[in-house]
């Protein structure tokens, strides 16, 4: 079996697993030179949930308990894009933007982070998941060819994140369920 198949089928199992998405992104974060994958998701309803790999979860624990999330430019760049593939930093920015983003240089640049590979996932229920593998900055940008290995990944990667989703809110209905049942406030 082909490492792209071996992930194709682990990407499925997190589908279905969701604790599995961490090493599922870690996998994917190292086929392409990364310093770590994310997944996020942005709720119709405002809510914002992730998960990341282990390498990058320190990274992203101390950006969102700093409170400089709103200050992340990229996921309103990738949006306006309205691409949907794997778009790259300097698809969004021009490279004097990035030199002068507090995002790049007060946030990434000082953990020798720099680099991203993303994509936004639009679901029919109108929420927004957004998958990006991260790469420390002396490795460099991501480049054409990497984009369009991800890209071949990407269609999987939606499917399951979108069955992820569904099968956990399933999963909270049915405890909620539960718990009205036997008579515990849910």
């Amino acid at each position: 079996m082909s490492d792209a198949s071996a992930l194709v089928d682990r990407i499925y199992e997190a589908g279905v697993i969701s604790e599995t998405w961490p090493n599922v992104l870690y996998n994917l974060s190292q086929q392409y030179a990364g310093a770590g994958g994310v997944l996020f998701v942005f709720g119709a309803n405002g809510s914002q949930n992730w998960a990341a790999s282990p390498d990058i979860r320190p990274h992203l624990e101390e950006f969102i308990g700093s409170g400089l999330g709103p200050t992340n430019p990229r996921p309103a760049r990738l949006a306006a894009l309205n691409y949907e593939g794997f778009a790259c930093d300097f698809d969004a920015f021009t490279p004097e933007e990035i030199d002068q983003e507090k995002f790049y240089t007060d946030f990434l640049a000082p953990r020798g982070m720099g680099w991203t590979a993303a994509t936004m996932v639009r679901a029919p229920s109108g929420d927004i998941l957004g998958f990006s593998v991260d790469r420390a900055f002396k490795k460099g940008p991501f480049e054409d060819h990497e984009l369009i290995a991800l890209d071949t990944i990407r269609p999987h990667l939606a499917r399951a994140a979108l069955l992820s989703a569904r099968l956990d809110l399933k999963r909270a209905q049915a405890m909620a369920q539960a718990l009205h049942v036997v008579g515990l406030p849910a």
